[in-house]
């Protein structure tokens, strides 16, 4: 496998300030899901066992502290305490996931020491977590509110149910425009509030088209239950990969391409 050793979409800007061109969107490229999905697997397959090894070891560290939480379940200042810590330790994994899953899609040298460099954006992405929930409570709060005004209590079962479709739309638009804060704190190095603003830009039109590809995924990693869960041992890894692939091709960045012949990561889907 070669990389382009010239191609740091992590490095500071050659020109200009830091802040404008980190901020600055060039805008994404024509691509499908299929697209998204053909690359993911090239990728997955190049570097199978790197990729199913940070798996494993994103599992086994994120749920340590939560099967050592469950121990403690009749001491509750400890239970609380663990479960708490073990949250931290596994956003702070997930900030280092990320980094892994953009080095591995844009052909950057990815190791298993990614999973250790969450640190930096780690604060950032806990209080990015802490307003997305905000924002998702404020968005059923509001549903709420308007079923009590308008229903007034007399609501029947067809009020309630077009009520409950239009919160869950309303849910995953709030979900789906704010998707990418976390790639965005990762690869950008831009503040909470920034992230979430360009995330809201990125997205802008995507709705159908994300939620879409998150249902494929969905199907995917459902298939990888059959035999016995084991197949999820490849479908999460490659839906994970397609995640990164996705921001890179939304962000208008070069996508690593396996398959290529030329050493340098082609501009566009092949």
């Amino acid at each position: 496998m070669s990389y382009d050793q010239d191609f740091d979409p992590y490095a500071q800007p050659k020109s200009g300030t830091p802040s404008q061109n980190r901020s600055e969107l060039t805008g994404s490229r024509d691509f499908t899901i299929s697209d998204v999905l053909e690359r993911s697997w090239q990728i997955l397959r190049s570097q199978m066992g790197l990729v199913i090894s940070a798996f494993f070891a994103l599992f086994f560290i994120s749920f340590s502290f939560q099967f050592i939480a469950g121990l403690m379940a009749d001491k509750d200042g400890m239970f609380v305490l663990v479960h708490f810590a073990g949250g931290i330790v596994s956003l702070y994994i997930t900030c280092g996931y990320f980094t892994f899953l953009l080095n591995l899609a844009s052909g950057r040298k990815a190791s298993l020491n990614d999973l250790f460099k969450g640190g930096p954006i780690l604060i950032k992405a806990f209080l990015g977590g802490i307003l997305l929930s905000i924002a998702f409570g404020v968005t059923i709060g509001i549903f709420i509110a308007l079923g009590l005004i308008l229903f007034n209590n007399t609501a029947g079962a067809a009020e309630i149910f077009v009520l409950i479709i239009l919160g869950v739309f309303a849910f995953t638009f709030v979900a789906t425009r704010y998707s990418q804060y976390l790639y965005l704190l990762v690869d950008r190095e831009v503040g909470v509030m920034e992230s979430f603003n360009l995330s809201s830009k990125l997205m802008k039109g995507r709705f159908w088209q994300y939620n879409i590809m998150l249902m494929v995924f969905g199907l995917i990693n459902l298939s990888g239950l059959i035999p016995f869960g084991l197949g999820l041992i490849v479908t999460i890894p490659l839906t994970s990969i397609a995640t990164a692939v996705y921001y890179l091709a939304i962000t208008g960045q070069p996508i690593y391409d396996p398959m290529a012949i030329a050493s340098k990561p082609p501009e566009d889907f092949v």
